[in-house]
């Protein structure tokens, strides 16, 4: 794992064996976010389908119970990420890539095995714990062979995204033709497959002289992380944004409301999630044109604009077919990637580490990743014998007031 140098950095800015070794890094990474996004799109469906049958066709039910983990896993995590961040930036990414892949290939193992109501609580905790660190590790070892506020990462992590949504299509493709188990087992394979790919092919891409002491006295306090916010404009203004536009995100009724709406199971789910990762193999030059044409803002308020029209088309279009309209809208959301490059240069200004911006992120999402799951959840309870597309109405006109009011008044001052 040191063959690229003594110091086990990833990448040495200086000659030829500098291009061979972060592009090696770079396919192995790809490959191993490749198998780890099949192995999500597999135990997608299938794990709460499993717990569907664990309550023997209640849906209602599974849908509070998953808001309920939810919520708990959300705190788990709330408490856990400002040490991963810190450990990110101390002892580098690669061990959160392999542990991450590893845990998730045993934990889902098990449940395929074992399913039960007990089970599936575990199966979330290990997740929570395994695969949040996970996904910051991978965009911090990204980051650190590719400058994040470049338009090579923006094009490099594009390529990555194009790799990976093909895997993720071969898995939705598959795992609609399968029992739950037998997809959360092959799941289970899948992140295996992964944790070998990251241990084999990469080494650490956190040089040295970037290397951060951990300061406990921060880990003692989650809410650290408004220490950090206070002591930038731009980086408070930023956050408050971001917890505007995700709210709508948090609805997370969509399995159960299909398939009390059109009668659908994993195999429906499984094609509608298809008809999504097929179009968003465009994303890279959708990304890439709308940037230029309307630059980061007018992205974002676009990315509102089509998440509006989807559930729009969740909450009104009765005929199933035509619903694959929704996927193909959410699938052109581009805001995501928009803000991460406004906040990449917010973060170097302010000289975060990226581990430390990780958690920060994970950290603001607390709050609400802890009250609005079960809030949807409720909403849809409450109405799913009378009016079951109210809560995507409610989504819809929230995506339309950030696209109108809240990116106009908030985002920052760019293109």
């Amino acid at each position: 794992s040191q063959e690229d140098g003594g110091d086990g950095a990833a990448v040495d800015n200086e000659g030829s064996g500098a291009w061979t070794s972060k592009n090696r890094q770079l396919a192995a990474l790809t490959a191993g976010r490749s198998l780890q996004g099949a192995s999500i799109m597999m135990a997608m469906f299938a794990s709460s389908e499993l717990l569907v049958s664990v309550f023997r066709g209640d849906r209602i039910r599974t849908q509070r119970v998953l808001s309920r983990v939810g919520t708990a896993t959300t705190l788990l995590g709330f408490l856990v990420s400002p040490l991963n961040g810190a450990l990110m930036d101390s002892v580098g990414r690669r061990p959160f890539l392999i542990c991450g892949s590893s845990v998730s290939a045993a934990i889902r193992l098990f449940i395929s095995i074992r399913p039960s109501v007990e089970g599936y609580i575990v199966y979330r905790v290990a997740i929570t714990l395994a695969m949040g660190p996970f996904f910051s590790a991978f965009r911090a070892a990204a980051a650190d062979l590719v400058d994040r506020t470049s338009d090579e990462y923006t094009q490099t992590m594009g390529n990555i995204d194009t790799v990976a949504t093909v895997a993720r299509m071969s898995a939705l493709a598959v795992s609609g033709m399968l029992t739950p188990r037998q997809s959360m087992l092959a799941s289970a394979v899948m992140s295996g497959l992964a944790a070998v790919c990251f241990a084999v092919g990469t080494t650490e891409t956190l040089r040295k002289e970037q290397q951060r002491s951990i300061d406990w006295s921060k880990l003692r306090n989650p809410f650290a992380f408004l220490v950090t916010l206070a002591k930038s404009r731009g980086l408070a203004r930023l956050a408050v944004l971001s917890v505007i536009l995700d709210i709508p995100d948090y609805n997370s009724t969509l399995q159960m409301y299909r398939s009390h709406r059109f009668g659908w199971g994993m195999l429906e789910s499984s094609r509608m999630a298809l008809a999504g990762q097929l179009v968003s193999l465009s994303n890279p030059v959708v990304l890439m044109t709308m940037l230029r044409q309307v630059g980061t803002r007018g992205t974002a308020v676009w990315s509102q604009r089509m998440a509006c029209a989807a559930a729009l088309v969740n909450a009104f279009v009765s005929n199933p077919r035509v619903v694959v309209l929704a996927p193909v809208l959410q699938s052109l959301r581009q805001g995501g990637s928009a803000f991460d490059r406004i906040l990449a240069v917010e973060a170097k200004r302010c000289k975060l580490g990226e581990g430390e911006k990780e958690a920060m992120l994970s950290n603001l999402s607390m709050l609400s990743g802890v009250v609005l799951p079960n809030v949807f959840s409720e909403i849809y309870a409450w109405t799913a014998d009378t009016q079951p597309n109210a809560v995507f109405i409610l989504c819809a006109a929230l995506h339309l007031i950030n696209a109108e009011m809240v990116v106009p008044a908030l985002w920052p001052g760019m293109s």
